[in-house]
């Protein structure tokens, strides 16, 4: 794809939509997308590519949040002055704002319900934790985590899942809590 074709497509001059299948293809390689990334970055409609709608889109009300980001595995750090925050757009939830806070997923064991990069918005309220939910859990060992809460042992310990095969069901080391459920997932991006 010549330097030239990229350039009236950054200006606007060509539109993306109506250059050949070869062409497109090309383009999608060279900015590393698929063909669903580029339908929810450019907003347009390609044929047999479907994007996730907005809230906006649907007519549903938009608000703007300003919420504590920690990164998974990290401290819990969503009660604390100097938190990271982060802010999203997202169809009003129904929840308060003082208590919901952000998980960056690092890795892949929550695949494909979260991916690396997305984020996990959570209310903190263990006591809405149940069977099959996504959960935050504070590990004992390793910091805050998005998990499937499969139940719970005799002597209390958390049995948790993953949505990746490839990582099998655990038990949470003793001293671990769910902090809180996952209410909205933000893909990366």
């Amino acid at each position: 794809m010549s330097q030239s074709l990229v350039s009236q497509i950054e200006r606007g001059v060509q539109n993306p939509a109506v250059i050949s299948v070869d062409r497109f293809y090309r383009l999608l390689r060279a900015l590393e997308w698929t063909p669903e990334e580029f339908a929810e970055a450019t907003g347009l409609e390609l044929p047999g590519v479907t994007r996730e709608p907005k809230a906006e889109d649907l007519g549903m009300p938009v608000e703007v949040y300003t919420l504590p980001l920690i990164q998974a595995g990290a401290g819990p750090p969503w009660y604390q002055d100097e938190a990271e925050t982060i802010t999203l757009a997202l169809p009003e939830l129904r929840y308060p704002k003082d208590k919901l806070f952000v998980v960056r997923i690092v890795g892949d064991s929550m695949s494909p319900y979260l991916e690396n990069g997305d984020l996990a918005v959570v209310y903190q309220d263990p006591g809405l934790a149940a069977k099959g939910k996504a959960v935050a859990v504070w590990l004992a060992d390793d910091g805050v985590v998005i998990k499937r809460f499969l139940g719970e042992t005799e002597d209390g310990l958390l049995y948790l899942g993953n949505d990746n095969p490839a990582h099998p069901p655990f038990l949470a080391p003793p001293g671990s809590r769910i902090v809180g459920v996952v209410v909205k997932r933000v893909k990366e991006g």
